[in-house]
């Protein structure tokens, strides 16, 4: 067996050995093959550039809440606030102060933008994350 496997070995190896296509019965040979016909589609439509990423404020339209504090930390109001409206709250620790505040079936997007302009806040949105800033920006 082993002078047979190095023959094999040997014959598939030489240089000299065929390399044209072998007929397969029920197919057409090589040269009998008509390439299928083009089709003239036009020139290629301009590719669309992606837009570039914007911090997109999502809409919580119509997000209400009803929410009642008393001298209560201001991070604790953005987080019930966040919580109300279905998204993520990341508040920087530079955020204090107590707030009191009443709200009956009032929006989510407006009582956040209020709140934060009240205590000279800093929003920002980065996807379904809002992120508040304290008076210094940090």
């Amino acid at each position: 067996m082993r002078g047979l496997a190095a023959a094999l070995f040997c014959a598939c190896a030489t240089p000299h050995a065929d390399t044209r296509p072998v007929p397969i019965a029920g197919l057409p040979a090589e040269s009998s093959r008509t390439p299928p016909p083009s089709r003239d589609l036009g020139p290629a439509p301009p590719r669309a550039e992606p837009a570039p990423q914007q911090a997109m404020r999502p809409s919580h339209a119509d997000a209400t809440v009803d929410l009642e504090l008393a001298a209560a930390p201001l991070a604790d109001a953005f987080r019930l606030l966040a919580e109300a409206g279905g998204f993520d709250v990341v508040i920087d620790e530079s955020v204090d102060g107590e707030v009191s505040l009443r709200l009956r079936d009032a929006a989510v997007d407006d009582t956040i933008e209020s709140l934060a302009a009240a205590n000279g806040l800093t929003l920002e949105w980065q996807g379904n994350v809002l992120v508040v800033r304290g008076r210094s920006g940090n």
